[in-house]
């Protein structure tokens, strides 16, 4: 039997006020919303929801929901274009089920699922009956870079998937969907609980048990990948070589990985542009920078040295290369991105 929160009708009260509360803010600004929807969907095809629309403050998670009992319609989304944010968002179905079109794909949640999407998830979101109820859970990049920097360690494909959507590395699937267990169920409860409730450092115990469910659930990926037949898309083999290019990424040459796991160098590269959509040296590439942005915003080491941990010999080269993805040189990056410096392995 799926765990239930006993509180739920007060807690969607207050989720249902905060919207409220959030509208009327909107409106107080002078900001068109609507306007800006409608600008960016007729120029580009989709739209951004910053952090400022929904952060306020200070807070680093926000949730919301789609769906409520006490409305007779369903809480469609009536844009015919998709949307993506500044930041990550986790789907939780607590009742019925949620639709998502992601990048084309339509993914149906079942009750009691979890689907992770990343920042440049192009998608479009709705229910169909007005008994679904999903909490959307909106956490901002700071936070889930403060969280997986510390866990790089570990190299699980969650931290992988949330690191490569940080620092702007193309993804294969810019979704994870997950089943619940008991355990996580618990766990995603108390963290809509702790929000709702909101009684003192709230934010700081929900950040402690986001660190909790984010540990599971890469323990819960893993497994799911161990379980996966070796035969469906050479999966267990990506894997693998994803995890040594990962923690070999300074020095790794396509050679290297043919040596390592027995293979030719040819059929290595054609696997990699199929399952990764690109060359070898591209997928190096962008891993090398998002390790170089880790450094730039979390050391305070020059730059020639960043460069040099990270496996290039060209200064200049890399001052180019560097531009070319993010559109800004490497110390723009450093002052508009410096943190307290962390940990880094």
């Amino acid at each position: 039997m799926i765990a239930v929160i006993e509180d739920i009708g007060v807690y969607l009260q207050a989720a249902e006020q905060q919207m409220q509360e959030y509208k009327k803010r909107i409106a107080q600004a002078g900001y068109s919303l609507q306007q800006r929807v409608s600008e960016q969907n007729q120029k580009y095809g989709y739209s951004t929801t910053p952090d400022e629309e929904w952060f306020v403050f200070g807070g680093q998670v926000f949730i919301l929901f789609h769906g409520c009992p006490w409305r007779k319609e369903p809480a469609r989304n009536p844009n015919p274009y998709p949307h993506n944010h500044d930041f990550f968002e986790m789907s939780y179905v607590y009742k019925g089920t949620f639709h998502n079109i992601i990048g084309g794909q339509q993914i149906d949640q079942p009750e009691d699922s979890l689907v992770l999407l990343s920042p440049q998830a192009k998608h479009r979101c709705f229910t169909r009956s007005s008994e679904d109820l999903v909490f959307n859970i909106l956490i901002k990049r700071e936070l889930i870079e403060k969280i997986f920097v510390q866990m790089l360690s570990e190299s699980e494909s969650v931290c992988r998937f949330f690191l490569d959507s940080l620092y702007n590395v193309r993804q294969k699937q810019p979704y994870l969907f997950f089943s619940c267990d008991n355990a996580l169920t618990e766990l995603i409860h108390s963290i809509i609980e702790e929000y709702f409730q909101q009684q003192d450092f709230y934010q700081s115990i929900i950040q402690a048990k986001l660190i909790e469910l984010f540990s599971k659930l890469s323990r819960l990926h893993q497994k799911n990948a161990e379980e996966t037949p070796a035969e469906t898309s050479n999966f267990q083999l990506i894997l693998q070589i994803e995890d040594y290019i990962e923690r070999h990424y300074s020095t790794v040459t396509l050679s290297s990985i043919a040596e390592h796991f027995n293979y030719t160098p040819s059929y290595l590269s054609r696997l990699i542009q199929k399952q990764f959509n690109q060359k070898f040296s591209c997928l190096v590439q962008d891993i090398r920078l998002k390790h170089a942005c880790r450094y730039l915003a979390h050391s305070s080491l020059p730059i020639d040295q960043v460069v040099e941990i990270v496996g290039y010999n060209d200064v200049s080269h890399f001052y180019r290369v560097f531009k070319q993805k993010h559109n800004v040189s490497p110390n723009q990056y450093r002052k508009s991105h410096a943190l307290r410096p962390a940990a880094i392995q």
